[in-house]
């Protein structure tokens, strides 16, 4: 870690604030994965499939039974993006996932307000946009926004109806169905399965900041894995060390150092992507999974975020925190079973890296030091014996008188 005197300084280059930010964190604060909204691994992955299955049948119902309405085909085309849109960004919130909810009921509305049935079939073949939407999102929203979607559907349902001159009387049996199998139902499902997800979630997240863990990373690392190899795409793992949070907080304290936590949770998430898994697996130690992503793309995308070469920057005041890390990128086999064998692997790549750099400090250290002093005075080897002396001889000093 370096600090330097925030004087005339230039960041743009290497801290790569151009990168989209992640969502998952606000400014200077750590993210926490659990929040009173979040929504589980299991029900994001499930939302796809109920607008997928909107489509579908829709687009049977266009090919078979309403052939003569060619404008039903806009509705798949709804559906079907919504569906890809759940599929590219899952939701991680309850108001995400809602608002994808609400966007199938008001194409509901409009599919029942724009789009001429049979008279025999009561205005009732394109109920199921309803049906299915209400059930599964109150199965997989929170009783809250279970309630508030089901509310939307019939309104939605009895504004239709009104508009298309129905009788009231032929609302009572699909207004029933939407209040109770939704609330009743799917909604008491979707409790009980939401509280086994979340504790075992919970066991998987590192609380300081939100990221995984070491058994998150294996845990979703192994099923972004599964998926890479029925798609035959390839995966890089990301493991970086950090000392210098360390010191960081030693010097800064704790206040500074959770501020400079937060900004690189924040490049570790912009790194990942939609689709990446990020962890702490040790205090001063994240991996980054990025499923579908070559070593070189990988490569590319930390140097966009962090720079090159690669740091972590931090304004402290009046001085500039600088952290710069030991990386080790390789692109994985997509075996779910060797993650972690991979992971410990280029670990040790990483501290072989780290023990050699401090090496090489402590050999340039030694040798300033034996170049700026003065070499010790060598002892002189002691007398063992002393040379033999003839005294001179003695000389009579010329007497007083004859001086005088």
């Amino acid at each position: 870690m370096s600090t330097n005197t925030n004087t005339d300084t230039n960041k743009a280059t290497n801290t790569g604030e151009g990168a989209a930010p992640s969502r998952h964190a606000g400014p200077d604060r750590v993210p926490h994965a659990f929040r009173h909204d979040w929504i589980t691994c299991t029900m994001r992955r499930l939302e796809p499939c109920v607008a997928g299955s909107i489509a579908l049948y829709t687009a049977w119902l266009a090919a078979a039974v309403q052939s003569t309405e060619p404008a039903l085909w806009l509705f798949v085309a709804y559906a079907a993006l919504i569906a890809k849109c759940c599929d590219l960004r899952p939701a991680h919130y309850q108001v995400e996932m809602f608002l994808r909810g609400l966007a199938l009921v008001a194409g509901s509305y409009i599919l029942n307000t724009h789009i001429h049935v049979a008279p025999d079939t009561g205005g009732g073949m394109f109920f199921f946009w309803l049906s299915i939407t209400t059930l599964y999102y109150a199965f997989m929203l929170k009783p809250a926004w279970g309630v508030g979607l089901v509310g939307a559907a019939m309104a939605a349902f009895a504004a239709a109806a009104w508009q298309n001159g129905a009788d009231w009387a032929q609302l009572a049996a699909p207004l029933g169905f939407l209040a109770i199998f939704p609330v009743g139902v799917a909604m008491r499902f979707g409790v009980a399965m939401r509280r086994a997800d979340e504790a075992i979630e919970r066991s998987q997240v590192d609380a300081s900041t939100g990221l995984y863990n070491l058994d998150g990373l294996l845990a979703r690392g192994t099923e972004a894995l599964h998926a890479c190899a029925a798609d035959h795409k390839p995966a890089t793992l990301v493991v970086m060390d950090c000392a210098d949070l360390q010191e960081v907080r030693t010097i800064y304290g704790r206040q500074t150092s959770r501020k400079v936590m937060a900004r690189l949770v924040r490049k570790l998430n912009a790194i990942a992507g939609e689709r990446g898994v990020v962890a702490r697996t040790a205090p001063a130690e994240f991996t980054l999974l990025l499923p579908g992503v070559p070593r070189d793309k990988a490569c590319q995308t930390i140097d966009r975020v962090l720079g090159r070469p690669g740091c972590i920057e931090y304004d402290a005041g009046d001085s500039e925190i600088v952290m710069v890390p030991h990386f080790s990128v390789a692109q994985l086999d997509c075996e779910p079973d060797g993650l972690r064998q991979a992971y410990f692997t280029q670990r040790s790549q990483v501290q072989e890296r780290i023990q050699h750099q401090a090496e090489h400090e402590r050999y340039l250290t030694r040798e300033r030091e034996r170049h700026s002093r003065p070499a010790p005075l060598a002892p002189l080897a002691p007398l063992t014996s002393l040379p033999p002396t003839v005294p001179a001889p003695l000389q009579r000093m010329p007497s007083m008188a004859a001086s005088r």
